[in-house]
């Protein structure tokens, strides 16, 4: 064998297409047994290889082939496109490679002063690609922003332009802002003196009696007041012990007032979240209210009436539960001329709440009524606040 002999064809040819096909050839001899050729110039290139004999005898029709080659030296190109008022806060990128073909695209930004970049979730494809800054996300300031742009050949471009040759910067927040209250509604006096003046308020730690469902109201507006209407608010609760989760219950519409209601179950003390997500032109936003339950319970004496030196049982049971394991603490009370003076503590049983307390009379020298109550006190891991049951009588003669 004296050489070889190539032929370099685009590689969307046909079988017989001969158009644009550039040839080369190579001899061998003592000090050379084998060939370096490279392809004409960038692109995707089929070779055929056939051999020749010292007689110069070749033929390219029976020739072999290893595959199909692609040569590209070039970066990327692209460019940053100008902010959709629709959805300022996406960023669009148009970016191409003419010979092997976009493989991804990184887009990332950075605030003023710092070093780190952070990267963004970037959709699309086709040419066309997009990020969004998320206002809710990042903190206030002035963004740089870059896009890092890899063609299948692993050549990569960086890009921090416009098409008129301006450095890309987002101001945050780019979205209307936007503002949400919620509680219960309540009324509160506005003035000391004179005839009493009321305006209505949204109580975000309102306290509710147990066993009572409880309505809740907000209004979403933008800064200036004016109602985001007919917009979802999503509800979300946790209940008031360790390690509970944060669960949906349901959403909510605003109004033509950007007003909404929605009515809690009765149960025990509930943090609720409500949460607008935003829209391309508004930002989100949340609010939570501490709904807080107050601890129920029952007080009754073994006697009505009883003489000084006597005892008396007392017996009750703890209404709000579930009741922890280790049973719930209740504090035993007496309204004095001080007001309610403790005199003893019980604890209710895990499994029924129930609990028992006996007290002797001493000191009584004339026929007297006392009152008594039992106080439920707030407890970790007790998802109720403070409660005190109604009260309870005993008249004790001398």
């Amino acid at each position: 064998m004296a050489g070889n002999e190539y032929e370099f064809c685009p590689s969307t040819n046909s079988a017989y297409d001969s158009a644009g096909c550039v040839r080369t050839r190579s001899s061998f001899d003592a000090t050379r047994a084998k060939d370096d050729v490279s392809v004409p110039a960038e692109g995707a290139w089929r070779l055929r290889v056939a051999h020749r004999d010292a007689a110069a005898n070749t033929d390219l029709a029976n020739s072999t082939s290893p595959g199909p080659l692609r040569f590209d030296a070039t970066p990327p190109s692209g460019e940053f496109e100008p902010f959709d008022p629709r959805d300022p806060s996406r960023i669009w990128l148009r970016a191409s490679d003419a010979t092997s073909g976009v493989a991804r695209v990184e887009i990332e930004a950075r605030s003023d002063g710092e070093t780190a970049w952070h990267t963004l979730k970037v959709d699309g494809d086709a040419g066309s690609y997009s990020a969004v800054l998320d206002d809710a996300l990042y903190p206030r300031g002035s963004y740089e922003v870059r896009a890092r742009v890899f063609d299948r050949a692993e050549n990569e471009r960086s890009i921090m332009q416009t098409a008129q040759g301006t450095p890309l910067r987002v101001a945050l927040p780019v979205r209307v802002e936007t503002r949400m209250d919620a509680g219960r509604a309540t009324k509160i006096r506005t003035n000391k003196r004179g005839k009493p003046k009321y305006k209505q308020v949204l109580d975000a730690r309102p306290v509710v009696a147990f066993g009572r469902t409880t309505t809740v109201s907000g209004k979403v507006t933008d800064p200036a007041g004016n109602p985001r209407a007919g917009v979802v608010v999503d509800v979300l609760e946790r209940v008031d012990a360790p390690a509970r989760p944060w669960q949906a219950i349901g959403t909510v519409q605003t109004n033509a007032a950007g007003m909404f209601t929605f009515k809690v179950s009765k149960g025990a003390s509930w943090t609720l979240r409500f949460s607008y997500g935003g829209s391309p032109t508004t930002q989100p936003a949340s609010k939570e209210v501490e709904l807080r339950v107050r601890a129920a319970a029952t007080i009754a004496p073994d006697r009505r009436v009883r003489r000084n030196g006597d005892e008396v049982v007392f017996r009750g049971r703890v209404r709000s539960g579930p009741v922890p394991e280790a049973g719930k603490l209740v504090t035993l009370q007496a309204l004095t001329r001080r007001g309610w003076t403790t005199f003893g503590n019980a604890r209710a049983r895990a499994k029924d709440g129930r609990w028992s307390y006996r007290y002797r009379f001493t000191g009584t020298t004339v026929r007297s009524r006392y009152t008594f109550r039992v106080v439920v006190p707030a407890e970790s891991g007790y998802p109720y606040a403070r409660g005190a049951s109604k009260t309870t009588r005993v008249i004790v003669n001398p």
